[in-house]
């Protein structure tokens, strides 16, 4: 069956023979054009370069085989041809190449029919076959010297229809009486092998075009040194900002920077040791970003060559990945804001303007009346609303860690360091907006290091040498009087100045008249739907009238943590003066109205705890913009904290709230005036 299949195809190629070569008996070619026909210099160079993937991956593919011809001395040259038959290149022993060569058979010869004639490389293309011609089944008198062996390289096109085009081809060139059939099979494994590299690789470099990573794969000449890229995605010159080119088979070196830039990057490849996420500056053809970079490389000692796959991320897109993954970005907008009074409207309408600048923002008011809502609502509204929002208490961090929280530190920086490091969270910041409440609680030491931040728009992690580019819009918040605080010496007045370029103050709830029942509404609201209560529990009058005349100096807070109590302690439908007064938490007696106004109101017990002293600070220092916070305080004496601390029993947390501080400052109090943990 075989026997007769391969004679059907003999004689199906003996008629295309004859036919072609009747053809170019009536063209009028010469069958003894000597030497064959070539291209210029230039153009056998453009043709390289159209085909420069094909060539690549040519050489591996018949690299062994070369070599094998080379160790049974049989007298096989090969060669790779362009899909208009173009002569690219021979592979083989020197002195055949050499003879080859003499005969005018060279590189950029072209062998299709309409111009030498029929023979195998011009057949094969045009049919897109395997076509074998010997002796004088080649028309052209030079090339009917020799046998040729002829496998089409292909692909298929992105139709739908599967389509097979012809990229160019393998041939296999012996001298005539030394014919042997088996080497078509030879040329036809090599160009196999060719056409799985490309349509495998062209898979694989799919994926790789639609990763949002830096991509690269670089071949090492292990003979030569020479680095090469085999492949690349187009993020390159969108991380870079460099003009889009192609990098196919171009020297690595011409778009990595040499050393000593990328000193790092180069010593990996040479010693052969992979990096892993691996922070550094990296500078491609003058442009220099902070990247993350992995490398792997892999020895191929078979096709004496290696490979290193190089992926690179920029500093800037990873951790605004990371600050994506953490869940503290900013889910509030200007709409989540609930009220109708003037003064809010005010703030509301000042807000919405600062989100278009850029500039860095304070925030003035008291505890409790929504400052972080604005901030959220504030980086919502500007150009930075789809960039990390990063929220930091500086009065919940721990005085130790607070310079590695906001700044990050390197492996390694001190005892207990985490081995890779830590991005601090002005990187995860990094082109959105961080937000810093109770700027107030920040130890002077920092506030030096936090202006060098916000005035150089860099900063170095603890244990670092190098400087990180940010682009982070701060927003800082405060219930304390920083111009009394800058009076003590215990804020910096520089620092005030560059994080109020334009500050906002928002009103405590007392002043917002009805605005605390619509609040009040909204939240039960809010907490009857999400604790599934079937009815929504109504504001009698008199309870309005009654929320309406406390002080509220909890503000907004403490107005959303009673009607949560009311609404999960109580069935009743509506909302009477008892169930707030039950709920007041010693509120009556800091409101100046007397506990038996509220028969039903929880009592005080005898020894009530006196209202801390608040004295009104200085004038502010002129030019100097002021937003006084409702309760400004001085500095505490320790005096003060004793007191504080014999009523509390020695408590230091309730004496901390007696005081109207956080506990860290009380402590930080007591350390400064030198005050020992027996006092208390």
């Amino acid at each position: 069956m075989e026997e007769r299949r391969e004679r059907t195809r003999e004689r199906l190629y003996a008629q295309l023979r004859e036919e072609a070569f009747r053809d170019a008996g009536e063209l009028g070619i010469s069958r003894d054009l000597s030497p064959l026909p070539t291209v210029g210099e230039q153009e056998l160079a453009r043709i390289k370069g159209d085909n420069v993937t094909v060539r690549a991956y040519t050489v591996q593919a018949m690299g062994k085989v070369v070599a094998h011809a080379g160790e049974e001395d049989l007298p096989l040259v090969f060669a790779l041809f362009d899909r208009n038959c173009c002569l690219i290149k021979l592979y083989g022993a020197a002195e055949r190449v050499l003879t080859l060569r003499r005969a005018g058979i060279r590189a950029g010869s072209v062998w299709d029919g309409k111009t030498v004639g029929p023979n195998a490389v011009a057949l094969g293309c045009e049919r897109v076959q395997a076509v074998s011609s010997v002796g004088e089944e080649n028309y052209n008198r030079t090339l009917s010297r020799y046998a040729l062996y002829f496998a089409p390289i292909t692909r298929t096109t992105p139709k739908e229809d599967g389509s097979v085009i012809c990229l160019g081809g393998v041939a296999i060139l012996t001298p005539a009486e030394q014919a042997r059939p088996e080497l078509l099979l030879t040329a036809i494994s090599i160009s196999n092998e060719v056409c799985l590299h490309i349509d495998v690789l062209k898979d694989i470099y799919y994926l790789y075009d639609k990763s949002p990573k830096c991509m690269l794969l670089l071949d090492i000449n292990t003979k030569s040194g020479r680095i090469t890229i085999n492949h690349h995605n187009n993020r390159i010159f969108e991380l870079f900002e460099i003009p889009q080119s192609d990098l196919y088979f171009t020297d690595a070196d011409d778009l990595f920077d040499p050393a000593p830039q990328n000193q790092e990057f180069w010593d990996s490849i040479s010693r052969d040791q992979d990096l892993y996420k691996t922070e550094m500056v990296m500078s491609v053809r003058g442009h220099k970003v902070n990247c993350i970079v992995t490398t792997t490389v892999r020895n191929k000692p078979n096709i004496l060559s290696k490979s290193v796959m190089v992926t690179i991320d920029s500093q800037k897109r990873s951790t605004s990945q990371i600050s994506g993954q953490i869940s503290n970005n900013a889910v509030f907008g200007f709409d989540n804001i609930v009220g109708q009074s003037p003064v809010i409207k005010s703030a509301i309408k000042r807000a919405r303007l600062l989100a278009n600048t850029d500039s860095n923002i304070m925030i003035f008011g008291e505890s409790g009346v929504g400052k972080d809502l604005f901030a959220q609502a504030i980086h919502n509204t500007s150009r930075r609303w789809d960039k990390p929002f990063i929220a930091v208490n500086c009065g919940a961090l721990p005085r130790d860690l607070i310079d590695s929280e906001l700044f990050g530190y390197e492996g390694g920086a001190f005892t207990g360091a985490r081995r890779q490091g830590n991005i601090g969270k002005f990187e995860l910041a990094n082109g959105g907006t961080i937000f810093l409440d109770e700027i107030g609680e920040l130890p002077l030491d920092l506030q030096a290091t936090l202006l060098r931040v916000v005035e150089q728009k860099k900063l170095m992690r603890l244990g670092g040498n190098k400087l990180i580019d940010i682009d982070v819009k701060i927003i800082s918040a405060t219930n304390a009087d920083l111009v009394s605080l800058i009076d003590q010496k215990l804020f910096r007045a520089d620092l005030y100045f560059r994080l109020s370029t334009v500050s906002l103050n928002l009103p405590p709830l007392r002043d917002r008249g009805d605005d605390i029942i619509l609040l009040a509404e909204h939240f039960i609201r809010t907490l009857s739907k999400r604790i599934g209560r079937s009815s929504v529990m109504l504001l009698s009058p008199e309870a309005k009238e009654l929320l309406s005349s406390l002080p509220w100096y909890g503000n907004v807070r403490e107005l959303q943590n009673m009607m949560e109590s009311i609404v999960q302690l109580y069935e009743d439908p509506v909302i009477y003066p008892s169930h707030i007064t039950e709920n007041l938490n010693n509120l009556g007696s800091r409101s100046g109205l007397p506990a038996q106004q509220f028969p039903s109101a929880i009592q005080l017990p005898q020894t009530a705890r006196p209202q801390p002293v608040y004295v009104t600070p200085p004038a502010p220092p002129a030019g100097m913009p002021y937003a006084p916070a409702a309760r400004p305080r001085r500095a505490l004496t320790r005096q003060d904290i004793s007191e504080a601390l014999r009523i509390c029993g020695g408590n230091r947390s309730e004496a901390a709230k007696y005081l109207g501080i956080a506990r860290k400052t009380l402590y930080r109090n007591m350390e400064r005036l030198g005050m020992s943990p027996e006092e208390s």
